[in-house]
């Protein structure tokens, strides 16, 4: 079962710039110190800015047509359903937090990812 849902295009563009070499990674916010998590990637190359915070704000996901589902196929947006079970989007900021490159996080990524035109 794929755990990211987004529009095509901006799946493509969110993983050409993980492989790019372009960014500076950093761990624990979306952007620290001219560096990005993975999903501060993402918010950049859609928005050229990133949210000051820790994850995607529930507002930007849906704006954007972006949603990250439990393994359960349960929505992110929907924490009380199941509330020990961490979706995809939760598990892939502790995955870049934990090391792994932009380019190990991009196969990752396109491994759970469901486009949509």
């Amino acid at each position: 079962m794929k755990t990211i849902k987004m529009p095509k295009e901006l799946g493509n563009k969110w993983l050409r710039a993980l492989r790019s070499g372009e960014y500076k990674q950093c761990q624990g916010r979306l952007s620290k110190d001219e560096g990005f998590c993975c999903l501060g990637v993402l918010e950049s190359v859609v928005d050229g800015r990133v949210e000051d915070e820790g994850l995607p704000s529930m507002d930007w996901l849906r704006e954007h047509k972006v949603e990250f589902l439990t393994m359960s196929g349960v929505p992110s947006r929907v924490p009380d359903v199941i509330p020990r079970e961490k979706s995809f989007w939760d598990n892939i900021a502790n995955i870049n937090d934990s090391g792994k490159s932009f380019s190990d996080i991009a196969d990752i990524i396109e491994a759970n990812m469901e486009c949509a035109d």
